[in-house]
């Protein structure tokens, strides 16, 4: 139970951080969301592959040397999964964030045996956050001047977001909107 929940609500936090903060820097995908919400589960999945939420982490078992790399025993070797996400031998446009249309192949939790049970909790859980921010703020971007704070752990997303968002003033269509810094602590 401690490997789904705890995993599961940090790397959650991260996935819906990520997903927030990539459409708050590309005006075009969050229009392009809010007007079709069935895109957000492909987009969900792109951002986990682009951004992966989560840094792997394994013990180094016997001293070796990968490469010119010397690895001690009881050290620590952390595993960009992001890397395998970005392969251009697998992948057409590895580098380009393409929220419409997500490639299956995707190694954002982990592979195998090795793969983090929480991402089944992620997944869903990044999806309906999108689907109903969106639904109830589909304007918004990163707040002039300012920048996300990231993570340090092995969780990897923004902790705050500074965002300027566009609320209707009114339900009449002929009302004007105004905008509204917030800063969120993610």
């Amino acid at each position: 139970m401690r490997l789904l929940l705890f995993p599961g609500i940090d790397t959650t936090r991260s996935a819906i951080g990520i997903a927030l903060w990539h459409r708050a820097t590309h005006a075009a995908d969050c229009r392009r969301l809010a007007a079709a919400p069935g895109l957000i589960q492909t987009a969900v999945e792109e951002f986990l592959r682009a951004y992966v939420p989560v840094v792997t982490a394994r013990d180094v078992a016997k001293e070796t040397t990968i490469d010119s790399c010397h690895l001690k025993q009881g050290g620590i070797v952390t595993l960009p999964l992001g890397a395998a996400n970005r392969d251009p031998e697998v992948l057409r446009r590895p580098d380009d964030v393409l929220s419409h249309c997500a490639d299956s192949r995707r190694a954002a939790f982990g592979l195998g045996v090795r793969r983090r049970i929480g991402s089944r909790k992620a997944r869903p859980e990044t999806a309906t956050a999108l689907r109903e921010w969106l639904r109830a703020i589909p304007e918004f971007s990163l707040a002039p001047n300012a920048a996300a704070t990231w993570s340090a752990g092995i969780a990897r997303g923004p902790r705050t977001l500074p965002l300027t968002v566009a609320f209707p003033r009114t339900a009449a269509p002929e009302a004007e909107s105004f905008e509204h810094p917030v800063t969120a602590e993610i």
